[in-house]
C-alpha cells in the first residue's frame, strides 16, 4: 500500500473548478509512466474519503488510462469505477470516455487489453463522490496504445475533502476582482446613475484585500461576502437583459469539421423565447416559438441559426428534417404564427447529382440573415463546388428576395463561408475559408462584402496563422468592435469568445480581447466543448452559449464580461442551449445600392504596385499575371485522401487546379488598369521583365460587372506609409483598361506530365537519367512513382522550384510573405534556365522556359486537370519495393544500403533505366551502367518532403546535403545485364509495369479517363425586387 503523502502546492485560480486548496493530501502518486510501457498498479486506502479526485498530468500525448479501477468496501465487495457517474470531469484533449480509447476501441496499455476503465487525456481531473462507503481504491494506470511510444504521464489520487467549498471559492474569485469592480463602476456611472449602488460598490472595494485573502484559504466567512458581491454584480449586469431572449435548444452537432456540421443528424429541440431572462432560472417564463409541440411546426429535426428582423417581430431560421435530407430556410413570427418556407434546395438543386467521392447527403441553405434592403443573405451549397481537402459540398454567400425568388450567388469562393451578419454601414460581415497557396487548416478569417457581391475586403486575420477560425462574428452595437468565436478547424465550432478592434490591427493578436481565457486566443485543433454564438450587449458585456463540461453534460446560456464576471442565464434539462439574442427593434443600416452594370466589364485598378513590395526596385515589375483558382464539381478517385487532398493535385503544395488567364502590362509609375472575367476566383502575380515572379497575391478576389475595384499596391502592410501623392494621374488611368493577353507559352491549365515532362525529355533527360548518366544524382525522367513521377519528385525534394509547402502543418504560409519568397523569383531552377545551364540547353526555347517558370509560379502542381480515373495512385509499386529489397539482400547491396527502395530507384516507364539497376552496373555495358556503388555505408534514404512547418518560408532555402565520402572501393554488383540479380530485379520492375498499366492513373497510357468539370458561375446581375418585398420590409427604427 502506498503511504499517504501531504504535499503543499500553490493555489491556481481558474473558473474551471480544477484547482486545489492551499494544502491538499495526495493518497497516491505514480512514477512517470511513458507510452508503450506496461501498466502500473495503484492501490490506496480510502477509508473515510468522501470525494475522490483522479489526476493525470503530462499533456503531450498524455493519453491517460485508469484501467480495471475498482472500489472495495470493508467486507470486500467491489464496485467498478465505470459504474459510478463522475461529479465533474476535465480533460486536456479529446473527450472523457468509458471502456474505450480515442479510437473507439478497447483500452490497451503496454500490450495488455482491458475490459473496463476510463480514458481521460492529461492534463485531466475526474472527481467522484464516494460518501465514505469504501475503504480501498485499486487501478492499473498507463498510457493508451494509440499514443504508441509517445507521452509521459504521472497519475495522482487525491482526497477531495472540501471539494465543493474550493469550487465555490474559485468561482467567487473569478468574479470578485478589481477589473469587475472597475467595469461595474463605469456601467453605474454611464447607464444607471445610482448613488446608492455606487456607495455599496465602494464598500466592497474597501474590503477587497481581506476578502481575497479569505478566498485563498477557503474561509467560509469571506466566501459569503464574496458571493454577496457576485449577487450584487449580477443584478447590475442583468439590467442589460431588458427584452425577451430568443434561443435555440439542440444537441451538439459532433461534426468532423466546423464547415460540415449541417451533414450531422442529432434531432431535438426547437426555438424558444424567455419572456423574463433577468429572473432566476426557476422563475423564468419560457415558451416555444417553434418545436414539435407547437401548433405551427416542422416536427422533429434540427432547428438552427435564427436571425431577428429589424422590427423584432419575425425570425429566419434553418431546418433539417431527416438524416439524409436537405436544410431549408423558413420564417416565422415571434408569436409562433405565420410559418412559411422560403427555400427548397432539395427541389432547386435536383439537377446537381452527387459525384464519385462526395461526402455527405443533401443540399443545404443555412445561416439566413435579414438585409437592410429587405432581401436575405445566407450560405448555400447550391453551386455544387467540393471542398478540396475533404470532398463535401462547399457553402458560399447567396442573397434572395424574402419570398425565395431571385437567388443569386454573390461569392466565387472555392471553399466554405460562414455566418453572414450586417455591419452598421450596410456591408455584410462574414467568415471566409480559403487556401490559395496557403495551409488549408489555419485560415478562416473575417471579410466584408457589399450585398451585390462587390468590394469583398479582408477585415481581420486573413494573414494570421492562429486563431484557426473566426466564426459567429457580429458588430457590437454603438461601437466599431466585432465580437467573434475563436474556434478550431477540425472539431466543433466552439472555443474562445473575443472582441476585435480592427483599428488596432488587421492581423495581430493585439487587436483581440479574450472574454473566456480558459480557452486560448491562439486556438488550434480538436476542441469538442467550448463557447460560441456570442450576442454583444455592449463593448463589455456579451451573451454566449457555453457547453464546457464544467456545466455538466449539456451547455448553458451565459453572460460574460470584459472584466471577467460570468453568470449563467439559462439552462435546459437534457439538451444544450444555443444562439442567445435579445428580441427588440434595432436600427436598420442604410441600404447599399447595387453598383452592377451587367453589360459593362468588371475592371481592376492598381495605383502603385510597388507599395508594399519591399526590396523591389521601381521599374522591375513589368507584368501582372491573372490566375483563376478553379472549383471542382466532378468526382474523385477512390482510395482516400493523399497529403490531405481529396483530389491529388500536388505533393503537399496547392490543392486547386489553376487556370492561367494571361498577363497585363504594368506602367512605369506602377499603375495597372485592366479588365477581368466575372464569375471566377482570381488572384494576381507581379512579374519582372524576365518573367520571374516577384510576388503573388495568395488570396482571391472577384470581378463584378460594371464595377472598378481599386487597391493601393501589392500586399500593402499596416506599417507602410501612405502612398506619396505626386499630384498626377496614374498612367494606366489615362488609357482604356487592357484585357489579359496570352503568355508566350499560351494560357489555360498547366499539366506537368503532358506539358512540363516533354520539355525535360527533350532538353534535360539526356544528362539527367538518359543513357549517358544521371548527372548530380538528379533524375529528370518521367518514370511513374507511387503518386507522381520521378522528375517531379526530384525537383521538389531538392527544393529547386521555389515550391511552397501548403500542408496543414505549414502554418507560417498563412502569413504575408516577402517578395521573392517562392516561385520562379527565388527558384534555383530559374537561374539555371535563364543562364542556359552553361550551354547545355541551347535548344530550349523561350516559350518552354516561360512555361516551366509559370508552372513554378502556380506552386508546382503535378496535375493541371480535374480529369481522373478510378486510380489515383500506383499501388503496385509498393509491393515491388518489398520484392526488390529481398533481391538487394541477395546481391549483397544491404551490406551498405538499408533494406529499402528509394522513390526514384524504379522507372516504370523504362524499366532498364531504373536507378536500382544502373547504380551497381558496370559502365561499359550498353551505356546504362553508372558504377556508382562503393564499399562504404550508404546515406540513409531521404524520402520525406521539405518541411517548412517550423520556419517561415521566406528563409527557407534548398537543404545542403553532405557530399558522399570520397573514399571506398568501387563495387560492381552487376558486371553486365546478364547477372542473375540484375535479371531478377529487372523482371520484378517489368512485371510491376505490366500490373500498373492494368490500373492506370490519368497520366498513364491506356487510362480510361473520367472527364473532370470546373464549376461555372453566372455573373451577378444585381437584385431583382420581389413584388412583396415592400410589404415584408419593416419600418426603419
Amino acid at each position: 500500500m502506498i503511504r499517504r503523502l501531504t504535499i503543499k502546492i500553490a493555489l491556481v485560480v481558474a473558473f474551471s473548478g480544477s484547482t486545489m486548496a492551499a494544502e491538499d493530501t495526495y493518497l497516491a502518486k505514480s512514477r512517470e509512466i511513458r507510452g508503450g510501457q506496461a501498466p502500473v498498479e495503484i492501490s490506496v486506502d480510502i477509508t473515510d474519503v468522501d470525494v475522490l479526485e483522479l489526476i493525470a498530468t503530462g499533456y503531450s500525448w498524455g493519453q491517460a488510462v485508469w484501467a480495471e479501477a475498482v472500489l472495495e468496501t470493508k467486507d470486500g465487495k467491489q464496485t467498478r469505477l465505470v459504474d459510478l457517474t463522475p461529479l465533474s470531469v476535465k480533460v486536456g484533449w479529446g473527450t472523457f470516455s468509458v471502456n474505450k480509447g480515442p479510437d473507439g476501441r478497447k483500452l490497451k496499455v503496454g500490450g495488455r487489453e482491458f475490459t473496463h476503465g476510463i480514458f481521460a487525456h492529461a492534463d485531466s481531473r475526474v472527481v467522484y463522490r464516494l460518501q465514505k462507503k469504501y475503504t480501498q481504491f485499486k487501478s492499473m494506470v498507463g498510457i493508451n496504445h494509440t499514443a504508441e511510444n509517445r507521452g509521459k504521464v504521472v497519475f495522482k489520487v487525491l482526497d477531495g475533502t472540501g471539494y465543493e467549498l474550493r469550487i465555490r471559492c474559485n468561482k467567487a474569485r473569478a468574479c470578485f476582482s478589481r477589473s469587475v469592480m472597475a467595469e461595474l463602476k463605469g456601467l453605474l456611472k454611464s447607464s444607471y446613475s445610482s448613488t446608492a449602488l455606487l456607495a455599496e460598490l465602494a464598500d466592497y472595494e474597501e474590503s477587497f484585500d481581506s476578502i481575497q485573502k479569505g478566498l485563498q484559504s477557503c474561509s467560509a466567512k469571506e466566501l459569503e461576502k464574496a458571493e454577496e458581491f457576485v449577487a450584487f454584480a449580477r443584478e447590475i449586469y442583468l439590467k442589460k437583459l431588458d427584452a425577451p431572449l430568443l434561443f435555440v435548444k439542440r444537441h451538439e452537432y459532433w461534426a468532423g469539421h466546423i464547415y460540415d456540421d449541417y451533414l450531422t443528424w442529432h434531432p431535438g429541440g426547437g426555438i424558444y423565447l424567455i419572456e423574463n431572462p433577468a429572473a432566476p432560472i426557476d422563475e423564468q417564463i419560457v415558451r416555444p416559438v417553434i418545436d414539435p409541440t407547437t401548433k405551427e411546426t416542422l416536427g422533429e429535426g434540427v432547428y438552427r441559426e435564427p436571425d431577428i428582423s429589424y422590427d423584432g417581430r419575425r425570425i429566419l431560421f434553418s431546418f433539417k428534417g431527416t438524416e439524409k435530407g436537405h436544410t431549408s430556410i423558413y420564417e416565422i413570427g415571434i408569436d409562433g404564427k405565420g410559418l412559411r418556407r422560403i427555400t427548397n434546395p432539395g427541389q432547386d438543386c435536383s439537377g446537381l447529382k452527387p459525384q464519385a467521392g462526395l461526402i455527405g447527403h443533401g443540399h443545404h441553405d443555412i445561416s439566413p440573415c435579414y438585409l437592410p434592403s429587405g432581401r436575405i443573405a445566407f450560405t448555400s451549397t447550391r453551386t455544387g463546388g467540393h471542398v478540396m481537402c475533404f470532398s463535401s459540398y462547399i457553402d458560399t454567400l447567396h442573397t434572395m428576395n424574402t419570398d425565395g425568388s431571385d437567388i443569386q450567388c454573390i461569392s466565387v469562393n472555392v471553399q466554405n463561408e460562414f455566418d453572414p451578419a450586417v455591419l452598421p454601414d450596410g456591408r455584410i460581415l462574414y467568415g471566409r475559408w480559403e487556401y490559395v497557396d496557403k495551409t488549408a487548416l489555419y485560415l478562416q478569417s473575417l471579410w466584408t462584402v457589399n450585398p451585390d457581391g462587390s468590394n469583398e475586403t479582408a477585415l481581420f486575420a486573413n494573414n494570421m496563422a492562429k486563431p484557426t477560425a473566426l466564426l459567429d462574428a457580429r458588430p457590437v452595437p454603438g461601437s466599431r468592435l466585432i465580437v467573434t468565436s475563436l474556434t478550431p478547424h477540425n472539431g466543433q465550432a466552439v472555443g474562445a469568445i473575443a472582441m476585435v478592434d480592427t483599428m488596432v490591427s488587421k492581423n495581430s493578436l493585439n487587436a483581440m480581447t479574450n472574454f473566456t481565457p480558459e480557452y486560448p486566443t491562439e486556438m488550434d485543433q480538436g476542441l469538442r466543448r467550448g463557447c460560441c454564438d456570442p450576442w454583444p450587449l455592449s463593448e463589455d458585456v456579451v451573451l454566449i452559449a457555453n457547453n464546457d463540461s464544467k456545466h455538466g453534460k449539456h451547455g448553458v446560456i451565459e453572460l460574460v464580461t470584459r472584466g471577467g464576471f460570468r453568470t449563467i442565464i439559462h439552462r435546459a434539462p437534457g439538451i444544450t442551449c444555443y444562439s442567445p439574442m435579445l428580441v427588440k427593434p434595432r436600427r436598420r443600416p442604410p441600404v447599399k445600392p447595387s453598383m452592377i452594370k451587367p453589360d459593362v466589364p468588371g475592371t481592376f485598378m492598381v495605383h502603385d504596385i510597388y507599395q508594399g513590395m519591399d526590396g523591389v526596385k521601381r521599374g522591375e515589375v513589368k507584368w501582372l499575371r491573372v490566375i483563376e483558382t478553379t472549383s471542382r464539381i466532378s468526382g474523385i478517385p477512390g482510395g482516400g485522401r493523399w497529403w490531405n487532398q481529396a483530389f491529388l493535385a500536388s505533393w503537399q503544395g496547392s490543392y486547386d487546379i489553376k487556370r492561367f488567364l494571361g498577363v497585363v502590362p504594368v506602367e512605369e509609375d506602377g499603375s495597372v488598369f485592366f479588365e477581368a472575367p466575372v464569375g471566377m476566383a482570381l488572384y494576381f502575380q507581379a512579374l519582372d521583365g524576365e518573367g520571374r515572379m516577384l510576388q503573388s497575391q495568395r488570396t482571391f478576389l472577384q470581378s463584378v460587372a460594371g464595377v472598378t475595384r481599386s487597391c493601393i499596391g501589392c500586399h500593402v502592410k499596416e506599417d507602410n506609409a501612405a502612398p506619396q501623392n505626386l499630384g498626377r494621374l496614374d498612367a494606366a488611368l489615362g488609357k482604356k483598361p487592357v484585357r489579359p493577353k496570352a503568355e508566350s507559352w499560351g494560357m489555360g491549365f498547366i499539366d506537368y506530365p503532358t506539358m512540363i515532362q516533354p520539355v525535360l525529355d527533350r532538353h534535360c533527360v539526356s544528362c539527367h537519367g538518359g543513357e549517358k548518366c544521371i548527372a548530380g544524382g538528379i533524375d529528370l525522367t518521367g518514370g511513374w512513382t507511387w503518386a507522381f513521377n520521378i522528375s517531379y519528385e526530384t525537383l521538389i525534394k531538392n527544393t529547386l522550384t521555389g515550391f511552397l509547402n501548403c500542408h496543414n502543418s505549414s502554418v507560417r504560409t498563412a502569413e504575408l510573405l516577402d517578395p521573392r519568397t517562392h516561385g520562379s523569383g527565388m527558384a534555383p531552377l530559374t537561374d539555371l534556365l535563364l543562364s542556359g545551364h552553361k550551354g547545355k540547353i541551347k535548344e530550349m526555347t523561350r516559350r518552354e522556359i516561360d512555361l516551366i517558370m509559370a508552372w513554378m509560379d502556380g506552386n508546382c502542381n503535378y496535375y493541371g486537370t480535374w480529369n481522373y480515373t478510378p486510380y489515383a495512385t500506383c499501388n503496385v509499386i509498393e509491393s515491388a519495393g518489398k520484392n526488390l529489397a529481398k533481391e538487394m539482400h541477395k546481391a549483397g547491396c544491404t551490406n551498405c544500403h538499408q533494406q529499402a527502395v528509394g522513390n526514384d530507384w524504379i522507372n516504370l516507364r523504362n524499366p532498364q533505366r531504373s536507378r536500382i539497376l544502373r547504380a551497381p552496373l558496370a559502365k561499359s555495358d550498353k551505356g546504362l551502367g553508372l558504377n556508382w556503388c562503393r564499399d562504404r555505408k550508404a546515406r540513409m534514404l531521404d524520402l520525406g518532403l521539405v518541411n517548412q512547418s517550423h520556419q517561415p518560408p521566406d528563409v527557407f532555402r534548398p537543404a545542403k546535403r553532405p557530399a558522399p565520402e570520397p573514399g571506398g572501393r568501387p563495387v560492381t554488383s552487376f558486371t553486365d545485364t546478364t547477372a542473375p540479380s540484375y535479371q531478377a530485379m529487372l523482371k520484378i520492375i517489368q512485371q510491376t509495369r505490366e500490373n500498373a498499366l492494368k490500373t492506370p492513373r490519368v497520366d498513364m497510357p491506356g487510362a480510361d479517363i473520367i472527364p473532370g468539370k470546373c464549376r461555372t458561375l453566372q455573373a451577378i446581375s444585381g437584385p431583382a425586387p420581389a413584388e412583396n418585398n415592400s410589404v415584408l420590409l419593416s419600418p426603419r427604427f
